[in-house]
């Protein structure tokens, strides 16, 4: 199920999030209204490897294995929003982008120092 949410819900989201946690209250009002609101069953993939990756995801409530892996070895790693529009926002506030992309930094070398200590 796809739905809008309001400004103020997203935000709410997205401030208790540590990947959001940096920016400022108006950065995330900026990242809110472009956001919505999808559930997923129990065990369904939200995105496979290879495929093309049309969102950000940020996660509400209950829990998602993102997982990278290479033959039998694997890492998982936390938090996940949106793409094309979430983009065109980075651009537009280059602070707002500085602030994500260190973010994503963080997230993928703990991710990636996971998965190198097997």
């Amino acid at each position: 199920m796809s739905e809008i949410l309001t400004p103020r819900a997203a935000t709410d989201v997205l401030s208790q999030t540590d990947f959001f946690s940096v920016l400022t209250d108006e950065q995330r009002a900026s990242v809110s209204r472009i956001c919505g609101r999808q559930d997923f069953p129990e065990a369904q993939p939200i995105y496979n490897h290879g495929e093309p990756a049309k969102y950000f995801y940020v996660l509400a409530e209950g829990t998602v294995r993102f997982a990278v892996g290479f033959g039998r070895r694997n890492a998982s790693a936390g938090d996940m929003l949106r793409r094309d529009e979430f983009l065109d926002l980075m651009e537009q506030d280059n602070a707002l982008g500085f602030q994500v992309m260190k973010q994503l930094n963080l997230l993928i070398t703990g991710t990636l120092t996971a998965f190198a200590a097997g």
